[in-house]
């Protein structure tokens, strides 16, 4: 997977979201060239009308810009919590994204490991869902960075180490980049 830089990351991911529109678009163009060869054609090219303004919605980006601190956890997708699960290492938040969310994907720290849930005492996260694009491998450039895509609906658990103290309960609706799940850890997190 190509690494991509911080300012770059929203270009390569509007250039992804207009091949969902493909479909729609050349559908409601053959509608109005089959006009008079297709009885339906006028139904035909109001559903690929709305398809078209729903796809266009639902891969939408509504950043959030925080502050950066180096001692809080943002959330990683935007949704409501649906679990808060202790073990014994830290704490697994589940977040719920629903179809009509916005699309981006953020990191949650300065230290994330991208999409790999693993307990130990850094934050970790993962996000399962087949419409999951990552556009960013490696090491994270910043906090609350824009890496990915997901459009639809998805599930995402978040590892909260120990160390931190969670902020948010189950049934809040969280924004991607905007609202702090934990706080309490020291900037290095290793």
């Amino acid at each position: 997977m190509k690494e991509f830089l911080p300012h770059e990351m929203l270009t390569h991911a509007q250039i992804y979201k207009y091949k969902y529109l493909i479909i729609p678009a050349l559908s409601i163009v053959l509608c109005f060239f089959l006009r008079d060869a297709f009885t339906g054609s006028q139904f035909l090219s109001v559903f690929s009308l709305m398809l078209y303004f729903y796809f266009f919605y639902a891969v939408r980006f509504h950043r959030n810009f925080s502050p950066p601190n180096a001692s809080e956890v943002y959330a990683p997708i935007n949704g409501k919590i649906t679990a808060i699960s202790s073990t014994e290492k830290g704490t697994i938040i589940t977040i719920q994204k629903p179809v009509h969310a916005a699309a981006e994907v953020v990191t949650c720290t300065a230290t994330d490991k991208i999409n790999e849930l693993a307990e130990n005492d850094r934050v970790s996260w993962k996000i399962n869902s087949s419409h999951l694009k990552i556009f960013y491998e490696g090491e994270v450039p910043f906090q609350a960075a824009l890496i990915g895509m997901v459009a639809w609906s998805a599930t995402a658990e978040v590892f909260i180490p120990s160390q931190y103290e969670v902020l948010v309960i189950s049934g809040q609706n969280v924004e991607a980049g905007g609202t702090v799940l934990a706080s309490g850890c020291s900037a290095s997190n290793d």
